[in-house]
């Protein structure tokens, strides 16, 4: 991390925390330049810091802004080769950046994560296929495979982009959970694919906008790899956290009579912020309505004598979501 110099300042004095209601504590005193590295983060562990400016008689004088940082368990821009990975099938090289993979077989291609296993995780990569839209051709990630020679048609989930912009799970080859159309060309665009795998929740994203939360209890870990389908196909930033935040709890909400208002609280969870959904239906789908940094979100425009129903999700500073909170409905707006 670095900072402006502050006129003031004898040193400088480095903190951090986990979460935002958590209280600072000092990793680093008597610091009399403009940086520090933190040499302490845990892999897959979001942090916030500050830094203070302490006087002569050591009295801290200033404290600057907050800053976040997520320290992923794995991250690859493949600007130094290749070799973390192992090539299961297909051909694949690493140049400038880019992670390609250009036979065109249905075996099908794919490239391992050399000696990491995941449990629950958040993963992205960035994808292109380079091939016609033909909807047989696809590519993606594959995760929790048991062994890493495994093929996909052997264990381990698939979330894959098809070249016509369908996106899905599945697993030996049968789909889990639906499909979902995103309208995206990723034959002529680089597509941010994301997983979050959390318990049987799997929830996928797409250019960071969640298309999919479906359920499976077959496989709890395992290898990640990359894969790509009678086509070849560029990766880039690959990115990988294992801290996962907990699920909110006990959500519930009310209206006053006369009130287009809809106030709700939760439980915290260890999460930076949380995302407040609403259905009117419990059984969805739901629509995310706004955000939250505590425990409370109130509804501004719920419509008289309608029924909604609430859900609350949170997130951490690596955009890793938790799994969905109590449904908390319906309630209902009236005069």
């Amino acid at each position: 991390m670095n900072w402006d110099m502050d006129a003031k300042a004898a040193t400088y004095k480095v903190e951090r925390k986990m979460n935002s209601g958590d209280a600072y504590t000092t990793i680093a005193s008597s610091l009399t330049g403009s940086s520090y590295r933190d040499t302490t983060a845990l892999n897959g562990t979001s942090y916030i810091y500050r830094v203070a400016s302490v006087d002569s008689l050591g009295s801290v004088v200033n404290t600057s802004n907050e800053a976040t940082a997520a320290n992923y368990a794995y991250r690859d821009f493949f600007t130094n080769g290749s070799s973390n990975w192992t090539a299961n099938a297909g051909t694949w090289s690493a140049s400038t950046g880019v992670y390609n993979q250009t036979s065109k077989t249905n075996n099908p291609p794919m490239s391992t994560l050399n000696g990491l296993t995941y449990g629950n995780f958040q993963a992205q990569a960035v994808v292109k296929i380079n091939g016609s839209s033909n909807p047989d051709n696809w590519a993606g990630i594959v995760f929790r495979k048991t062994n890493a020679a495994d093929s996909p048609w052997t264990s381990g989930y698939l979330f894959v982009i098809q070249a016509n912009g369908t996106v899905g799970f599945s697993r030996q080859g049968t789909a889990v959970g639906p499909a979902a159309s995103t309208g995206l060309d990723p034959t002529a665009q680089y597509v941010t694919l994301k997983v979050v795998a959390n318990g049987s929740t799997l929830r996928g994203y797409v250019n960071g906008s969640l298309v999919i939360t479906t359920t499976d209890t077959t496989w709890s870990s395992g290898y990640f790899g990359l894969v790509t389908f009678n086509n070849s196909a560029s990766f880039q930033n690959v990115l990988i956290t294992n801290s996962i935040p907990a699920t909110p709890t006990s959500l519930s909400g009310s209206s006053a009579t006369g009130s287009q208002v809809v106030n709700l609280t939760w439980t915290a969870s260890n999460a930076n912020s949380y995302v407040v959904m609403r259905a009117t239906s419990a059984s969805g789908p739901f629509t995310m309505i706004g955000t939250a940094n505590g425990t409370s979100f109130t509804d501004n425009y719920a419509l008289i004598n309608h029924a909604y129903y609430y859900l609350v999700t949170g997130v951490n500073y690596a955009g890793a979501e938790s799994n969905d909170s109590n449904i908390a409905g319906p309630i209902a707006a009236s005069y």
